[in-house]
């Protein structure tokens, strides 16, 4: 790709024309306000716009960091390319580029480095030490206690999407479903009837 085409594509991607995924529009995307005013209004009730008192401060734009010669000299750059010929402009339609939306940040994250460390005990313990069998392991971390609330949550469940749900789940059967969840885990054959 030229370097016309490559800021065309940026540009198209920064004005919303394009999605860098690919992807359609998705409920879960998180809402743009182009100024805090209209994050408040979004928030108010939907009938109180029309009297919702006028606040300057609300209506400027949020400041934008400052930009080091380097990178203002890179966007000086950029905006004195040359236009894309009528080739690539039938290729690519682009829209005007707005510089104002870009908010360029030259600080470097703080890392505090004994954030991510771990401040455990790193050491196992007699009781774990006297275990020998992979069996023995998982009835550790797995107990009774830890199964019967499985085991009551899936009840509850089950009789939340069923209220005539009469065959409860069990200590054992749970048991015998996460054993064969390992046992398929650790064997792998072509097919699921090949494990009975």
């Amino acid at each position: 790709m030229r370097p016309e085409e490559i800021e065309s594509i940026l540009k198209r991607l920064e004005n919303g024309e394009i999605s860098e995924d690919d992807s359609t529009d998705n409920e879960d995307d998180i809402d743009y306000y182009s100024s805090q005013r209209d994050r408040v209004m979004e928030l108010e009730d939907k009938e109180d716009v029309g009297n919702f008192p006028s606040n300057p401060n609300l209506d400027a734009d949020p400041p934008a960091a400052n930009v080091d010669t380097d990178m203002q000299h890179n966007l000086e750059t950029v905006e004195r390319s040359p236009t894309p010929t009528t080739s690539s402009q039938n290729n690519l339609q682009t829209a005007p580029f707005n510089s104002r939306n870009l908010v360029w940040r030259v600080k470097n994250m703080d890392i505090v480095q004994n954030a991510f460390r771990f401040a455990g005990n790193t050491e196992y313990s007699q009781k774990i030490m006297n275990l020998d069998t992979p069996f023995q392991f998982f009835s550790y971390f797995f107990g009774d206690e830890i199964l019967r609330f499985l085991v009551d949550e899936s009840n509850k469940y089950a009789f939340q999407k069923n209220p005539n749900f009469t065959e409860p789940v069990t200590v054992l059967e749970l048991r015998k479903f996460i054993g064969i969840l390992i046992f398929t885990s650790v064997y792998h054959y072509a097919s699921v009837r090949s494990y009975w």
